[in-house]
């Protein structure tokens, strides 16, 4: 047995011959002891690249899933996780719950046609209108009801606005009256007018919860010659009650609503001014008068002046044209619920309601209602939460179940 071979110590050989002659350990055992300390270093930094990978990974899946994108759809939530195979898996295999809505809107529309008058006068533009409410039932986005007319609430209650067509003599009058929702409509008295033809019609242009928009025009026949006069007033509801005439001009006797009266002194006066719709919102516009031989109406231009609560209470979108248009790009109108949680995208011929979460429009509409020819939107008043069961039993009330 060579030294290296020979074990460090053996007793019964090494005490027997004396002490050793050095002090400390034997040159074999010092390299022993130091090949196996170098062993051991080599061992542990060969490990510590290997602890530093695997921290550097920890943190960096840690700052993934902190930076994961919350607003995306998940097709691209997907993509944006693609190189850490390990957490992509889990993410794709999270179930997206059935969708929960807490809003109603009711939905105002009116459809203009033209009805030919023969020789007797010029063409009359009438209107119809028909009023729904979009509501979620059994959790999905439905029509709850819908019926003629416009259904809107007022106060603690709910009121009717209805057209209605009358005849006295060659006389002819269609105009708007708005009444409680569990009333009839108010009869009217017509009296024709001497030694003249009269056609008077009025026009729905906006409804909210205490003002409208409508617009009054009216032609007077005098032998061969037709005199014709267009004008537009914003009232209060209860003032839309089928007078055949023209708001008086007497301050004390006028059945309108000025601009001032709404924004004060500071604006310039306007008596006739109208709430129009501008794709995504309400606006206030006042008119011009335009005189072209016999025929006198008005131009609208609108104004920079957010109409106050009292008008319309909720008129923001949940998202930016872009948003919208990529869902819809034939899209001219919008509407956001106050809850965010649905949307209603307006084109030429339908109207698409589409789920919203986290500020992303889905892409598939929920409900879709087709348009008539010439169909415009004059009312959008929204219900949230418990309200929403309420108007639901009240739309069915006074319109009827589709």
């Amino acid at each position: 047995m060579t030294a290296l071979e020979r074990p460090e110590f053996d007793p019964e050989r090494d005490l027997q011959s004396g002490p050793y002659p050095r002090r400390g350990f034997t040159p074999e055992l010092q390299q022993r002891i130091e090949e196996r300390i170098e062993r051991k270093a080599r061992s542990r930094r060969l490990r510590l690249p290997f602890a530093a990978a695997a921290a550097a990974i920890a943190v960096c899946a840690v700052a993934a899933l902190a930076q994961w994108p919350k607003g995306q759809p998940e097709h691209k939530q997907a993509q944006a996780a693609a190189p850490a195979a390990a957490l992509t898996a889990p993410a794709e295999r999270i179930a997206i719950g059935p969708a929960s809505y807490h809003s109603g809107l009711l939905l105002g529309l009116r459809t203009d046609f033209q009805r030919k008058a023969g020789n007797s006068g010029p063409e009359s533009a009438d209107s119809s209108y028909r009023t729904l409410f979009i509501a979620p039932l059994d959790g999905r986005l439905d029509v709850a009801a819908e019926g003629k007319g416009i259904l809107l609430p007022y106060g603690q209650t709910f009121w009717k606005i209805d057209a209605v067509s009358q005849s006295a003599g060659d006389d002819v009058y269609r105009t708007l009256i708005a009444h409680p929702a569990n009333r009839p409509i108010p009869a009217q008295a017509i009296v024709p007018r001497s030694s003249v033809q009269v056609r008077h019609s009025e026009r729905l242009l906006f409804a909210g919860n205490k003002y409208v928009t409508l617009e009054q025009t009216e032609a007077v026949q005098k032998g061969k010659r037709t005199l014709q006069t267009s004008r537009v007033w914003v009232k209060e509801l209860q003032q839309v009650n089928g007078e055949m005439t023209m708001p008086a001009d007497d301050a004390a006797a006028r059945r309108y609503v000025g601009l001032q009266d709404l924004f004060g002194a500071g604006v310039n006066r306007a008596d006739e001014w109208a709430i129009v719709r501008k794709p995504g919102t309400w606006v206030p516009a006042v008119a011009s008068t335009t005189l072209d031989g016999d025929q006198e109406s008005f131009v609208l231009n609108s104004i920079p002046l957010s109409l106050p609560d009292a008008v319309i209470s909720h008129d923001q979108l949940c998202c930016t044209w872009a948003d919208i248009q990529r869902i819809q790009p034939d899209a001219v109108d919008a509407l956001s619920s106050p809850k965010k949680d649905f949307m209603a995208i307006v084109t030429p011929s339908s109207i698409y309601f589409n789920e919203v979460r986290n500020g992303q429009i889905g892409a598939t509409p929920q409900l879709t209602i087709n348009l008539n020819e010439n169909e415009k939107l004059v009312m959008a008043q929204w219900a949230t939460e418990s309200y929403v069961d309420d108007w639901v039993k009240a739309s069915r009330n006074y319109l009827k179940k589709p």
